[in-house]
């Protein structure tokens, strides 16, 4: 069973425990207890609220922009210690922050129908799984200052995604999924044990990658006219850039695989720029169809070198 359907199945079991809640108010978010597991349930419109946890263990729920919790312009809980969070936002154009949350196990947000926006903020630390999914709607979700034991995954859902990871550390793997839109992906300062992926499918998308240390890192961008940008990257094994048809860019500065490193470009008029590149391995450059440029500003291979379906070299 993948990671995504995991996270449903142990996140929407008693789902309907707090949806029968009073929904007599409008622009009203619904949050209860459940044991340690903590439950919160938008409503159709622009929900905007600040989930925060203080150094007491007290966490408050906050609204904002006119929006209430349990009617209330903001909600105590006091003295947690918290397992698990679900956030189910359903439709509207919602906003959720969270600060300082300290989670022991998962963490989930399915964002709904909207243009939303989830920010997961410093001081943040959640013992295993975050998960973030959007829905229909071009989505914005941050990763700051945070720390996930396990996996963290983000799906934009359908249309447009901007997701930006800065500064988190995180147990195992990353994994962003963005849509047949025009996704941007930032991936900055941060450290992970296991694989990143980043794809972002189809649509004119573009990914930067800096100061970022995995066990292996792969990004696929497919069709579109992409822009791929990785510095200052260190992996224990492979990386690996593969776009999709029409005119891409990839560009890689200072990068360290400890294995080997593949760039395939597909069709399209394509370019791709080396600099400071080090491969204890194979490095391998496939330009595809189309008139495509390779330039070579300093890379080294352990075995082989290959460029290959390139047209200009400079």
């Amino acid at each position: 069973m993948s990671m995504k359907n995991l996270f449903k199945n142990f996140c929407f079991a008693g789902v309907a425990s707090v949806a029968t809640l009073s929904t007599a108010w409008a622009n009203n978010v619904q949050v209860a207890l459940e044991g340690s597991l903590l439950k919160v349930v938008g409503d159709n419109l622009a929900n905007d609220i600040v989930i925060a946890q203080n150094i007491a263990g007290d966490i408050t729920v906050t609204g904002r922009n006119g929006t209430t919790v349990n009617g209330r312009p903001s909600f105590r809980l006091p003295r947690v210690a918290l397992n698990a969070i679900e956030m189910q936002m359903e439709g509207g154009n919602d906003i959720v922050t969270v600060r300082n949350l300290q989670v022991a196990n998962d963490l989930y947000a399915n964002l709904g129908e909207g243009n939303d926006r989830f920010d997961l903020l410093a001081g943040t630390n959640v013992g295993v799984n975050a998960s973030v999914e959007g829905g229909l709607g071009a989505d914005t979700i941050r990763v700051i200052d945070s720390i996930v034991g396990e996996d963290l995954f983000v799906d934009g859902g359908l249309d447009a995604l901007t997701a930006t990871v800065t500064r988190a550390t995180i147990g195992k793997g990353l994994t962003v999924i963005g849509d047949e839109a025009a996704d941007r992906v930032t991936i900055t300062d941060t450290t992970m044990a296991d694989i990143g992926t980043v794809e972002t499918k189809g649509g004119n998308d573009r990914v930067d990658v800096s100061l970022v240390m995995a066990f292996a890192f792969a990004i696929d961008t497919d069709k579109g006219a992409d822009i791929v940008n990785v510095s200052d990257m260190m992996t224990a094994e492979d990386v690996g850039v593969f776009t999709g048809t029409e005119n891409d860019r990839v560009t890689l500065t200072n990068v360290m695989s400890g294995k080997n490193l593949i760039v395939s470009l597909d069709a399209g008029a394509d370019a791709v720029t080396v600099e400071g590149v080090s491969v204890t391995a194979d490095a391998v450059f496939e330009g595809g169809a189309g008139v495509d440029t390779y330039t070579d500003l300093g890379i080294t291979s352990g075995i082989k070198l290959d460029v290959k379906e390139f047209e200009v070299f400079r």
